[in-house]
């Protein structure tokens, strides 16, 4: 018997990260390849400056950075303060 044939696999190349995790709650965010479903923040001006994610609520910058996290009041912020426990 030859070696088997595994074409139902694809190449690494081809599998594409469909992901794109809140960095506090790390519900995927991803949507499709043209959209997310994060949450721009339209600022007075009429630019986009930070987002939020729908699931907790937290705020970000266009960095990623943390702007602001629920408090401990609210689901997303219980989560995040057990996580931060474990």
């Amino acid at each position: 018997m030859g070696k088997p044939k595994y074409l139902h696999i694809k190449k690494k190349s081809d599998i594409s990260d469909k992901v794109d995790p809140c960095p506090i709650c790390e519900k995927n965010l991803y949507y499709d390849e043209d959209c997310s479903k994060r949450i721009g923040v339209i600022e007075p001006n009429g630019e986009i400056e930070s987002w939020k994610c729908p699931a907790c609520k937290s705020e970000f910058d266009l960095e990623d950075n943390i702007l602001y996290i629920y408090g401990s009041e609210t689901e997303g912020g219980q989560a995040w303060r057990l996580k931060m426990q474990d």
